[in-house]
């Protein structure tokens, strides 16, 4: 086990404790708070400063996927007339495929893209099993 599966585990693990929150809204009406928009960002923050090598254009691809999902997610939950912090919480599971192909790093091979994108459609797709709450 080296020191990059550590250190891209922590930033899931960071990642899934700010998505966690919106989740316990979701589920308790509450003040919802700010602050752990910031855990989001982790994984993104990570990858820029593990990639400092050649694999920064990369990094900096996958981070804008990362980013421009998170934000397209936290959008009917923050941004929207009607707080829809449920579509929040399934917009901001499924981008956890997202945060595991940045945590891959650019050593991986092509086909394992691939199957990242068709997991992401997949969960995706079998969230439109999910009653809605």
């Amino acid at each position: 086990m080296t020191g990059w599966a550590i250190w891209c585990g922590l930033a899931l693990g960071i990642y899934v404790v700010g998505l966690s929150y919106f989740a316990r809204i979701e589920s308790r009406a509450g003040v919802l708070r700010y602050w752990p928009l910031l855990l989001l960002g982790a994984p993104v923050l990570l990858a820029q400063i593990m990639n400092a090598n050649g694999s920064r254009e990369a990094a900096l691809l996958l981070s804008a996927i990362v980013g421009l999902w998170s934000v397209k997610s936290l959008r009917y939950g923050l941004w929207s007339a009607e707080r829809n912090i449920g579509r929040t919480v399934c917009g901001l599971l499924a981008g956890i495929v997202f945060v595991d192909w940045l945590a891959v790093g650019p050593d991986a091979p092509r086909e394992l893209s691939f199957v990242l994108i068709a997991l992401f459609l997949a969960a995706l797709g079998l969230q439109r099993f999910v009653p809605a709450t």
